[in-house]
């Protein structure tokens, strides 16, 4: 399609052809007119796509998604570095070893030796995790034990029941263990609240004012007194939850309780530790717990289990939740991210950042919680790129295919247009013709009367007659140009001499340089004839020896030359012009070009010879160049194949 405006009555041709029926209903122009009703609410769409993109956030964020997030969650905990210990607490489990040795449990006369063993070793704290009441063994065996557990600081045995403080004094064992601290320490599952799978994540620090066993023993350690003081601690219904830094099992390798009984341990070994006394017999699934790590029932024991919950508040390491206004931010942000990428980028290039933002925010979120222990959520994120994504894609879609069709109407529209121009001009290209050689006839048929006409008038027809023929060539020039914007060029070859072609133009001109001064010199080696379009090589031909003519100065010369090089047939035309500059040598073979030089002379010219040279040369297979420089004149340069054959 030409790229051409031709002012007809000082409008575009386009404006001329749309105001007159040539073709172009106005039901046309109406649709045009509708297209730009997107144009004019432009300003809209960043808007909308903000408020999209809150509006996905908002809705996702009103479901909490706990499952997901604690599967999230627990993959962090996977993959993170295992935390050390912190040395200070020791695990005892009654075992298969012990429970092979002893035919059964240990009875109270067992749990007496055991105990007679520790208190040599001068423990900081005992952890009961049994019901004493349920021993086999004498009532004397029973008081012996609870005599012998009173003269050890900090002994305790556990119940996974909580009480407010208000109540916690009158949780008591039966006789005779009544004399003995009986204290809570349970180990959370999420059954209700967060993930609801029946996983243990969390620390319960203190319900309703009581501080539960774990938090009391690591004060010994670190001192904390204020529940709230705990790294990640948090406050929920009356109590105090972190989150456990949780280590894989067999962090805390146990000792067989029948090991100790017996005294096969490293003397010292529990001095100033803290003791978790309990069962991990593989045999009973209520003494295990499912962690991050894994589902199966017997995951982990809850001897084990109390080992990282002490160990976590002893070292303050629990884990610390992100602030509910970083996960609303987080995804506004990601969300209104992703619209824009679904706008902006193509589909393929879309889908490969969205996907990288994902998998960047999660390597984020998961860099911070192995370093640092900072939890942020990631299923509002992650949830709200994706829907987000699934929304605008349709919009998207539909809004390129409303641009689709809008261009196709554009495309239809400016298509009858570009052939309504050609029409015209070729119409009106053929009917100026007539009239243009009639003029010439009469001005030439004038000329010939001898005596009749003063040198005035004479002088008159001969301008009559240049500005005829200047105008038949421009107006060839227009046909030609319809002709290849049509397609409707086609060579018509002929076997010729290229010299035989420079002799007829150089004759032709020979006259008009002589007006000059300018001096014509042909350098013609001798040729073979070769196959082409004799009439397109001729204007070629006529176009560059008439324009060094035009632009080269009085009393200077022009060279034509002719040989052959490299199986081509090359023709040059050297001028004495004033040149071309460097930055426009690339452009002056463009359509309705001139350069600079050539708008300030007073030569007139279309712009369209240069353009119409190129063409035709490369039409026959070869190529037209220039080598110039400004103020010193022009050489341009064809090339034919002598097999006269288009590539």
């Amino acid at each position: 399609m030409a790229e051409t405006t031709v002012l007809v009555g000082q409008k575009p041709l386009a404006l001329f052809l749309l105001n007159y029926p040539l073709g172009v209903s106005k039901k046309n122009v109406k649709e045009v007119e509708g297209m730009s009703f997107v144009v004019r609410w432009k300003f809209f769409y960043p808007t909308v796509r903000f408020l999209g993109a809150v509006a996905i956030a908002t809705i996702l964020l009103r479901f909490p998604f706990y499952f997901l997030e604690g599967s999230l969650y627990d993959a962090r905990v996977r993959f993170s570095p295992t935390q050390s210990v912190s040395g200070d607490v020791v695990t005892i489990a009654v075992d298969q070893k012990t429970i092979s040795t002893l035919q059964g449990a240990p009875d109270a006369r067992d749990n007496i030796k055991l105990l007679n063993q520790l208190k040599a070793e001068n423990p900081e704290a005992v952890m009961y995790m049994d019901d004493p009441t349920q021993w086999a063994g004498t009532e004397d065996e029973k008081v012996e034990f609870s005599k012998n557990a009173a003269t050890l600081q900090n002994f305790f045995f556990t119940t996974e029941q909580v009480a407010p403080l208000s109540s916690y004094a009158h949780m008591k064992l039966a006789k005779p263990f009544d004399t003995l601290s009986l204290a809570s320490a349970p180990v959370t599952r999420d059954n209700i609240t967060f993930a609801g799978d029946k996983v243990t994540r969390r620390i319960l620090i203190s319900f309703e004012g009581q501080l539960m066993l774990q938090s009391i023993l690591a004060n010994i350690h670190n001192h904390i007194v204020n529940p709230l003081s705990y790294k990640g601690s948090y406050e929920n219904s009356g109590s105090i939850f972190t989150f456990i830094a949780l280590r894989p099992q067999g962090t805390y390798k146990p000792l067989s309780f029948i090991d100790v009984r017996d005294g096969r341990f490293p003397k010292g070994f529990f001095k100033n530790k803290i003791l978790i006394i309990g069962r991990d017999t593989q045999a009973d699934s209520d003494d295990y717990i499912l962690t991050p790590y894994s589902r199966y029932p017997l995951a982990m024991s809850r001897v084990e289990a109390q080992a990282n919950i002490v160990d976590t508040l002893i070292k303050n390491s629990g884990i610390v939740r992100a602030p509910t206004g970083i996960n609303v931010v987080l995804t506004i942000l990601l969300a209104y991210l992703t619209v824009l990428l679904v706008w902006r980028a193509r589909p393929v290039n879309g889908i490969l950042l969205i996907l990288a933002q994902a998998a960047a925010f999660t390597f984020i979120a998961y860099l911070l919680f192995a370093t640092f222990g900072l939890w942020v959520k990631m299923i509002h994120p992650l949830l709200a790129i994706f829907v987000s994504y699934y929304f605008f894609i349709p919009y998207r879609l539909i809004s390129e295919n409303k641009k689709t069709w809008e261009y196709a109407q554009k495309n239809r529209l400016l298509t009858q247009v570009e052939e309504l121009k050609t029409n015209f001009l070729s119409m009106m290209s053929h009917d100026l013709k007539t009239p243009i050689a009639r003029i010439q006839g009469m001005a030439e048929t004038a000329l010939r009367e001898k005596g009749s006409l003063s040198s005035t008038q004479r002088e008159a027809l001969s301008t009559i007659m240049g500005s005829s023929e200047e105008l038949g060539r421009f107006i060839g020039s227009i046909l030609d140009l319809s002709r290849i914007e049509s397609k409707e060029m086609k060579l018509q070859k002929t076997s010729r001499d290229v010299n035989a072609i420079l002799r007829e133009v150089i004759t032709k001109y020979q006259f008009i340089a002589a007006e000059k001064e300018i001096q014509l010199i042909p350098q013609l080696d001798p040729l073979f004839s070769v196959k082409m379009d004799v009439d397109l090589i001729r204007q070629v031909f006529t176009n560059l020896i008439e324009n060094a003519i035009k632009y080269s100065p009085e009393t200077s010369t022009v060279i034509i030359s002719s040989k052959e090089e490299q199986n081509r047939i090359c023709v040059s035309v050297t001028d004495s012009g004033p040149g071309i500059d460097k930055d426009e040598v690339d452009n002056i073979f463009l359509k309705f070009y001139r350069s600079k030089a050539a708008k300030a002379s007073p030569i007139k010219g279309s712009g369209l010879g240069l353009y119409l040279a190129k063409y035709f040369v490369e039409l026959h297979g070869g190529d037209i160049s220039v080598e110039s420089q400004s103020q010193s004149g022009s050489t341009f340069k064809v090339q034919l194949p002598i097999e006269g054959a288009a590539p």
